[in-house]
């Protein structure tokens, strides 16, 4: 830190970038600030086994397009949020 004379009492432990776990899938890069958080691969779930020998690495990897939306009740919130099903276009 330059003019660090100047700032005696300056706690130089509290500055600096704060860890964060990162994990990619093919070329995507995850970035989760919750350390507890499962592993990505978990999350991912059925989406990522169903995905990845499409995603593979990343290199080829079109475009993914919105084939179909539906809606689900979710017990207890009286909300049926949106769920997109994709998929990547040849």
């Amino acid at each position: 830190m330059p003019q660090a004379k100047d700032f005696p009492r300056l706690d130089r432990a509290c500055l600096g970038l704060k860890a964060v776990r990162c994990e990619s899938w093919g070329s995507f890069l995850f970035v989760n600030l919750d350390p507890a958080a499962e592993p990505l691969r978990d999350a991912l779930g059925a989406v990522g086994e169903d995905l990845g020998p499409q995603i593979g690495d990343g290199e080829g990897v079109g475009p993914v397009c919105l084939l179909e939306r539906r809606s689900i009740e979710v017990e207890g919130t009286g909300s049926s949020p949106s769920t997109p099903t994709s998929r990547p276009t040849m």
